[in-house]
C-alpha cells in the first residue's frame, strides 16, 4: 500500500504532498501524523516522535519501524555501550537509543557531511543525551578519501559501485576505530553495528583494539565492483576470536559473538 501510495504521491506540489502524506499516516498509524518541509528537510511528526529526512523518497511514517529488529541476534538491554558505524541520517539510532535508554551510551559515526547534518538534527530533535555523533569515515588509516554520492542517502560509500549511478564525489576525513573510541574512555562494546557500503574490510583493519573488548557484532558486507566482502571481514573477525555465522534474516549480514550464549 505504501509503495504504491508514493508512486502516486511524488509528483505532487509539496502543500499537497504534505497533506496526502500527514493523512495516509494518521490513518495508517491510528494517531495524528503532521508533515512539513522546513528549509529544505522534511519533518514528520507522530505523537511525541520526530524525524528529519532529507527528501520526500526517504520519508517513513513511523520512524520506531525504519530500523531493522536485531532480538533474533541479540537483544539490546538497558545500559548498553553501542558503536554504530554508518549511521546515515539515524534510522538505526532511534532503535537502539529505545532500548539502552539514557543510562545506555550509543557512539554514532557517519562519514557523509549531508547525513551527518540530519543525524545531529535528529538527535537534537529528540533529546538523544545518550547519542555521540561522531564526523567521521572509518579507514585502516587516518587521513583523507574520496566518496561517492549516490543517488540514495544510504549508499554514499568510499567504493565504488557502477550500478548505482554516481551523482558526484566528496571528500571526507577519515580515521581508525582504535583511534576514535580511544578517547571515549569505554572498557566494553555490548554490540558494534556496522553498514558503511564496503569500507568494512578496511575498518576493521583499523578495529584490533575495538575488536577486543567487544561482545557481538552486525556487519553488513557488500559486492563492490572489486567483488564481495564477505570472505574477507570473516576472515577478520575470526581471527579476533569472534564465532561467526551468517544471517539467516539479512543475506548479507555476519555475526559474531564471543560468549557460548548465542
Amino acid at each position: 500500500m505504501w509503495r504504491y501510495l508514493k508512486n502516486k504521491v511524488f509528483c505532487l506540489p509539496d502543500g499537497l504532498f504534505r497533506r496526502a502524506i500527514g493523512l495516509y499516516g494518521t490513518v495508517s498509524n491510528r494517531r495524528l501524523c503532521r508533515v512539513s518541509k522546513v528549509n529544505g528537510l522534511w519533518l514528520v511528526r507522530a505523537g511525541n516522535e520526530r524525524f528529519i529526512f532529507p527528501d520526500k523518497t526517504a520519508i517513513k511514517l513511523n520512524p520506531l519501524k525504519l530500523a531493522h529488529k536485531y532480538d533474533y541476534f541479540y537483544r539490546i538491554q538497558p545500559d548498553d555501550i553501542i558503536l554504530h558505524v554508518g549511521a546515515a541520517i539515524g534510522s538505526d539510532v532511534w532503535y537502539f537509543s529505545q532500548r539502552v535508554g539514557l543510562s545506555g551510551r550509543i557512539i554514532a559515526i557517519e562519514a557523509f557531511p549531508d547525513n551527518c547534518t540530519i543525524l545531529k538534527k535528529n538527535v537534537i530533535l529528540n533529546g538523544w543525551d545518550q547519542v555521540d555523533v561522531v564526523e567521521s569515515g572509518v579507514w585502516e588509516e587516518p587521513g583523507t578519501k574520496k566518496m561517492f554520492r549516490y543517488h540514495r542517502f544510504t549508499e554514499h560509500s568510499m567504493h565504488c559501485f557502477s550500478d548505482r549511478g554516481e551523482t558526484s564525489i566528496v571528500e571526507v576525513n577519515v580515521d581508525t576505530l582504535d583511534r576514535i573510541i580511544r578517547p571515549k574512555n569505554i572498557a566494553r562494546i555490548d554490540l558494534l553495528h556496522m553498514n558503511i557500503e564496503g569500507a568494512e574490510v578496511e575498518a576493521l583493519k583499523g578495529a584490533g583494539d575495538v575488536l577486543t573488548i567487544t561482545k557481538r557484532c552486525i556487519i553488513s558486507t557488500h559486492t563492490t565492483d572489486k567483488g564481495s566482502t564477505m570472505p574477507d571481514v570473516r576472515a577478520l573477525l575470526e581471527e579476533n576470536n569472534f564465532k561467526v555465522r551468517e544471517s539467516t534474516h539479512v543475506k548479507t549480514h555476519l555475526l559474531g559473538w564471543k560468549d557460548s550464549g548465542l
